[in-house]
């Protein structure tokens, strides 16, 4: 406790204070407002715009898939240094990220506003396929580089199969990338606890909405607890 900073950690607190009043008194204007129910339809209306950015975010996974697929077939698919794949590796990565991207906005979507339009609804069926394909041609296109890592993306265990066959140093980016991920989602669960609140106190939504974020936050810890005194 000696030699704990409490001059940095007041600070600390007083930042915080002052960045909780500064919200709240932004959350009571917002709630004092008059233009609730034109907010309410910009929301809903947003939904369509969400579907057809999924679907450009998984056009860029598959077409992104297929460019970089046709290069590194011309290269040979080989993972030495100075390879197309050497060089090439984090936009590859980057570029299929985008099918998970994908999915998660086609589905935020369809929790905005479940339309029943024709159009839109096949647009939903086409980003679910896009999202599923581009997944799947990423594990395949990284297995054709690296025959070693042979983990069948179908499996339940695949996730575990995949980190197993990496070398050490790869494992060991993969578990500072973790961590890194599991720091990074304590303020966006914060951040999504305070836009439930507006939904709640402003919209007069239910505070169940609430309940799912608690729960993915405490198995999340859990987890977090369990596989560390495992290992």
């Amino acid at each position: 406790m000696k030699d704990y900073n409490w001059k940095k950690g007041l600070g600390f607190i007083a930042i915080c204070m002052l960045i909780g009043a500064v919200v709240g008194g932004l959350f009571r204007r917002f709630e004092e407002g008059t233009n609730v129910e034109t907010i309410v339809e910009g929301l809903k209306g947003m939904a369509p715009s969400l579907y057809v950015i999924a679907f450009i975010l998984g056009m860029i996974g598959i077409l992104g898939y297929l460019y970089f697929n046709a290069q590194l077939k011309k290269d040979g698919y080989r993972n030495e240094e100075g390879s197309f794949y050497e060089k090439h590796e984090k936009a590859i990565s980057r570029t299929m990220v985008c099918a998970t991207l994908c999915a998660v906005v086609n589905f935020t979507a369809m929790g905005v506003n479940w339309l029943s339009s024709t159009i839109l609804s096949g647009l939903i069926i086409i980003n679910i396929i896009l999202a599923f394909v581009g997944e799947v041609a990423h594990v395949a296109l990284i297995k054709k580089v690296r025959p070693e890592l042979n983990a069948d993306p179908f499996k339940v265990d695949f996730s575990r199969s995949y980190f197993e066959k990496l070398d050490e140093c790869e494992k060991d980016r993969v578990g500072k990338a973790s961590a890194n991920t599991i720091i990074a989602m304590m303020p966006i669960y914060v951040f999504m606890f305070l836009f439930c609140y507006i939904l709640i106190v402003v919209f007069k939504a239910s505070p169940i909405i609430c309940l799912p974020i608690g729960i993915i936050w405490g198995a999340q810890t859990l987890l977090m607890l369990y596989y560390t005194n495992k290992k």
